[in-house]
């Protein structure tokens, strides 16, 4: 084996490493506390200039002053906001807007990006005579308008949010804090000393990302008491964000 052949599996074990140790820190229910999903969502990332622009560094990933958003579809909901949930007539989005690029560094494969504040905005619209959430081909025009024209059921500034991505495997995390501050659910949260954040992954596999768009998401809005101590396989890390 060459040592290209040798760093590419360094590199990609090393990553293994630090991705399951993340998951471990921030993703995993223990008998210390509760660790629960108050939202799941699947959908896409791209970056823009901020104020609705393309991208001004296409050939880098996430360099300071771009600016990462996500559309995603909601497909389930856990804890007191189950039961306000109807799939049956309405449709579910959220969307992550804002977050700019404000420190980026790298070692090897790894490039890890720290945010400004930024927001998350979960929407819903009517089946009936609502717009179907459409990730189209362009997510900075119709497509994204068509993801944020429902009712607003709640709202929570993003802060503290990192990203890391392997540049050789293509894929990644994110982390931050979002504790819900607006929307017409706020007031059905349960009052808790918990914390709540929002974490996902990116870099899907197996599904076909939309022109436009950078990568495929899977991520959760959370309620976090306690710390995470438990062991866990990494199946079922994964399993925590599907």
């Amino acid at each position: 084996m060459g040592m290209t052949g040798f760093t590419t599996q360094v590199g990609r074990s090393l990553w293994r490493i630090i991705l399951a140790m993340v998951m471990l820190a921030v993703a995993t229910p223990s008998s210390a506390g509760e660790f629960l999903h108050l939202i799941s969502f699947s959908g896409f990332d791209y970056e823009s200039d901020g104020s609705g622009g393309t991208d001004p560094t296409p050939d880098s990933l996430l360099a300071v002053g771009d600016t990462y958003e996500v559309l995603g579809i909601v497909h389930a909901f856990g804890g007191e906001l189950e039961a306000l949930a109807d799939f049956g007539s309405y449709q579910y989005t959220v969307v992550l807007s804002g977050l700019t690029v404000v420190h980026r560094s790298s070692y090897l494969y790894f490039m890890n990006a720290v945010m400004a504040p930024g927001r998350m905005d979960v929407d819903r619209d009517p089946l009936a005579g609502g717009t179907a959430a459409d990730f189209g081909v362009d997510p900075r025009g119709a497509a994204r308008a068509s993801f944020t024209d429902g009712e607003l059921v709640l709202s929570a500034p993003v802060t503290e949010f990192n990203l890391t991505f392997n540049q050789s495997t293509h894929d990644g995390i994110w982390d931050s804090s979002a504790e819900a501050d607006a929307g017409s659910w706020l007031g059905e949260l349960l009052p808790t000393l918990c914390t709540m954040s929002s974490a996902g992954q990116i870099g899907i596999a197996g599904v076909e990302v939309p022109g436009g768009y950078g990568h495929a998401v899977e991520g959760v809005y959370t309620r976090v008491c306690g710390f995470p101590v438990r062991p866990e396989t990494w199946g079922g890390l994964k399993s925590l964000y599907r």
